[in-house]
């Protein structure tokens, strides 16, 4: 059964969970919708071609999280007042590594823009926990790391 025809409306959204290849987890799928109408059909294709292409997305997912890592880690560092930055902030050097750092949470597709076929993955993160890691997704290439706000 496709995911979208179990979706359930909870939370201003249209909600289910189930387990995902590219997050190795299961999350929670979210479905953004004006008043509660049920998602467009539009959303429900950009989730198919997603799926199509989580395979070969997987690889440039965790190396666009490795690499946003490298670049704001040492700023988190400074940042320790109580210098117990290495549990949060291991210094790591290959992509395999970053993935104890995450807990994926869930896959977004958005109501906002049908022509840029946008999915919003969410983690949280040891470095970050009160704004969590989100990558956005357009035409299936990796577009941005930074806070969950990006995909919200």
């Amino acid at each position: 059964m496709h995911p979208f025809d179990q979706l359930v409306f909870k939370d201003f959204d249209w909600n289910v969970d189930l387990y995902h290849p590219l997050m190795a987890a299961e999350v929670a799928l979210v479905v953004d919708a004006d008043d509660e109408q049920p998602p467009a059909s539009w959303q429900r294709a950009v989730y198919d071609e997603f799926m199509q292409h989580s395979e070969r997305l997987t690889s440039d997912v965790f190396q666009a999280i490795f690499d946003y890592y490298q670049h704001v880690a040492p700023e988190y560092r400074q940042q320790y007042q109580h210098g117990d930055w290495q549990q949060a902030l291991p210094k790591i050097s290959q992509v395999e590594e970053i993935k104890p750092l995450l807990t994926p949470t869930a896959i977004v597709v958005p109501d906002l823009f049908p022509d840029k076929c946008e999915i919003g993955l969410l983690f949280e993160c040891s470095w970050e926990p009160e704004h969590g890691l989100a990558v956005k997704i357009q035409h299936n290439q990796v577009v941005e790391v930074g806070f969950q706000d990006i995909c919200i």
